[in-house]
């Protein structure tokens, strides 16, 4: 994991935590640093202003873990993003971002406090910002538009359809767009089963 500079959020602080330490899936602990959960993005920057930056559609899953092992003998928050940061920061090229969406790739890292007092703090304070962002309603947005463009095709190439061609467009236009609930980013808050670990 290479860090790289970033900034403090500017606005929209929810929670701010010190003496943060990350462990990442591949490499282990990469320092101590600062935690700024914002209502826009989740950033983690050391004394020296490096770190990292992710914004919450890409917050996939996070939830608390209290359960230690010899492998990982830490409390903590693990959080699961849809983007790979190292590859994300080695590279720094379109080419390298369109082919980790495309294999999926994700990217598992542990944020631990210097106290487990502060874990539920940080767990509901990136709740909230996740809660804030529930990306499928853009989506949504786009395949009504679709639709609705699809219809005036079909007007337009035979304006004198017959009544079932008119019955079949107003029973389309009276679907039910449905609400696809929240996105993979809000996730995270149904995961208090860890919570009972202990």
């Amino acid at each position: 994991m290479i860090l790289e500079a970033v900034d403090k959020p500017l606005e929209g602080i929810v929670h701010e935590e010190r003496d943060v330490t990350v462990y990442f899936q591949r490499g282990g602990s990469v320092g101590k640093g600062t935690l700024y959960i914002a209502e826009n993005e989740l950033t983690w920057q050391t004394d020296d202003n490096k770190g990292f930056s992710l914004q919450w559609p890409d917050v996939s899953l996070h939830a608390i873990l209290t359960e230690v092992t010899a492998d990982f003998p830490h409390q903590c928050v693990m959080v699961v993003a849809t983007v790979d940061l190292d590859e994300k920061e080695e590279a720094g090229d379109d080419s390298a971002s369109e082919k980790s969406v495309d294999a999926e790739v994700v990217t598992t890292f542990q944020l631990v406090p210097d106290s487990v007092q502060k874990l539920e703090p940080i767990y509901k304070a990136m709740c909230e910002c996740v809660a804030l962002h529930p990306c499928s309603d853009g989506e949504e947005d786009d395949e009504e538009d679709n639709e609705g463009n699809d219809n005036d095709e079909n007007w337009e190439a035979d304006p004198n359809g017959t009544a079932d061609e008119t019955e079949k467009a107003e029973t389309m236009d009276d679907l039910p767009t449905g609400d696809s609930g929240p996105n993979g980013s809000a996730e995270p808050m149904e995961q208090g089963q860890f919570d009972d670990a202990e």
